[in-house]
């Protein structure tokens, strides 16, 4: 069986609901992780996250990008503090792409 390719888009940081989804994805034999984005408040701080979990795992090869910190009508994301943010160092940068790009690359290749 073929596994399916997805794209994450996450709030990754807040609570570790969305760390586990990532570890999950990493981890099945199901599933081809493509790109993960990253969207809400504070998302440098967030993509960092994202990104320093796919180094962990040894997947830099999967791109990551942050995407948009507000809502589509201007307003303000909410989302609560990043709470593991503890986890990162200074090796750790903020992705250089952004989401919408890196989307419109995915769809593109596949």
């Amino acid at each position: 069986m073929n596994p399916t390719k997805i794209v994450v888009d996450t709030d990754i940081g807040t609570d570790v609901d969305d760390a586990l989804a990532l570890a999950f994805a990493l981890n099945s034999d199901e599933i081809e992780l493509l790109a993960v984005t990253v969207v809400s408040s504070e998302v440098k701080l967030r993509s960092r996250l994202a990104a320093k979990i796919l180094k962990t795992w040894g997947r830099s090869d999967i791109p990551v990008a942050a995407g948009r910190s507000d809502t589509f009508d201007g307003r303000p994301a909410y989302a609560g503090p990043v709470n593991q943010q503890g986890v990162l160092t200074a090796d750790d940068p903020a992705p250089p792409s952004n989401a919408i790009d890196l989307m419109i690359e995915v769809i593109q290749a596949y």
